[in-house]
């Protein structure tokens, strides 16, 4: 049984709905270039919050950093295929 586990990170809930609109976008993808629209908006998504985390000094923070570079890392793989 997966148990589902979220950040009580306001900064990351506020921004949930979108990140996860944008995650299903890119798995109902069929095509590389379907995927690559949904990626470059994942890629600016998690830059704005990374931007929101800046001034925040604390270990959920930092959890909340390591998770969206993730995503990042995810968003600039898709964006490498498209080449």
């Amino acid at each position: 049984m997966q148990v589902r586990q979220e950040i009580q990170c306001s900064l990351c809930q506020k921004a949930k709905p979108d990140l996860d609109r944008i995650n299903r976008g890119i798995n109902d993808a069929k095509t590389v270039a379907e995927k690559v629209s949904h990626a470059r908006e994942l890629l600016q998504k998690v830059e704005d919050v990374l931007k929101e985390h800046e001034h925040v000094d604390s270990g959920l923070a930092e959890v909340c950093r390591a998770v969206l570079n993730l995503r990042k890392k995810t968003a600039e793989l898709i964006l490498k295929l498209e080449k």
